[in-house]
């Protein structure tokens, strides 16, 4: 094993452990592992307030399924993505 490869080893172990969450806390709080749930509805990405999405809107008093849209602290996704054309890095 090289030095890089006995290093990344060691630090991805260190990660892994770190990056740990209770498997009971997915039940206590509902969320899913995917974005949506067994009936389509949109589901919660994670058990932090990071992401959010977005799978159906209100019409008419009525839930109805829409394209979705994926938020990210707070920011659209599309919105986010669309203001990094024609910049060089995001600058």
């Amino acid at each position: 094993m090289t030095k890089n490869e006995a290093y990344l080893n060691e630090y991805a172990a260190m990660c892994r452990e770190a990056d740990k969450v209770d498997l009971t806390l997915f039940d206590e709080y509902g969320v899913k592992r995917g974005l949506r749930d067994k009936n389509g509805n949109g589901v919660l990405a994670g058990l932090t307030n990071i992401s959010r999405i977005e799978s159906f809107k209100m019409e008419n008093g009525e839930k109805v399924p829409c394209d979705g849209k994926l938020w990210y602290r707070g920011y659209d996704c599309i919105e986010l993505v669309e203001g990094f054309k024609n910049k060089r890095y995001g600058f």
